[in-house]
């Protein structure tokens, strides 16, 4: 499935971002103030 998510550099959106990519799922994230390896 795709998912769009947005904050996805904040506490409930890196866990949210890492929990879509471990079931196999496309993710697409959106942050005001990305922080640098924030994304799994």
């Amino acid at each position: 499935m795709k998912v769009f998510v947005v904050g996805g550099t904040g506490f409930v959106g890196t866990a949210l971002t890492g929990a879509l990519v471990r079931e196999g799922h496309t993710v697409t994230l959106m942050a005001r103030h990305p922080k640098p390896n924030a994304i799994p």
